[in-house]
């Protein structure tokens, strides 16, 4: 079946990846309108993640590990828009008062993302080593653990 919809397993992990792109990013357009949109995107990648964990494992399995079509597919499918949109946000919200204008909006956007996804792609390191499970880096307490560090580090 794989071969008659999609031809081979990397075009399927393409239209895989590509749906879930755009269904994040339709996510991420909805929380640039939120009362505290960091906090809102914070909440929305962990649940996007912690629903996901297979996606997770494709993009460490098959993307991260080598320069191949699929990994320069996925960059600019998911990592480049964030790229794009998530510094945007961060230089809004300097505007807005409620982060420092000395930090760049690009190293804060890097930082946050990092905090946010660090916990999925280290994800046997965090069970194994440090006893935190999924069920935990899925909970509110869990974003509201790296909203605080992130807001505190970045507040006037």
């Amino acid at each position: 079946m794989i071969k008659y919809y999609f031809g081979d397993k990397q075009r399927l992990f393409l239209a895989l990846l590509e749906r879930m792109s755009n269904r994040q990013l339709s996510t991420f357009t909805a929380v640039l309108n939120a009362p505290d949109p960091i906090r809102a995107f914070i909440e929305a990648t962990l649940d996007f993640f912690s629903r996901n964990p297979p996606m997770v494992r494709l993009v460490v399995d098959e993307v991260l590990s080598g320069d191949s079509p699929l990994r320069q597919a996925f960059i600019q499918m998911a990592p480049t828009r964030i790229a794009t949109l998530l510094p945007q946000l961060i230089s809004a919200q300097q505007q807005a008062g409620t982060i420092r204008h000395d930090l760049d909006p690009k190293w804060v956007a890097f930082s946050l993302i990092s905090l946010i996804m660090a916990p999925f792609i280290l994800g046997p390191a965090r069970e194994l080593a440090w006893d935190i499970s999924s069920d935990e880096i899925a909970s509110s307490y869990w974003a509201d653990h790296i909203y605080r560090l992130f807001s505190e580090g970045v507040r006037r």
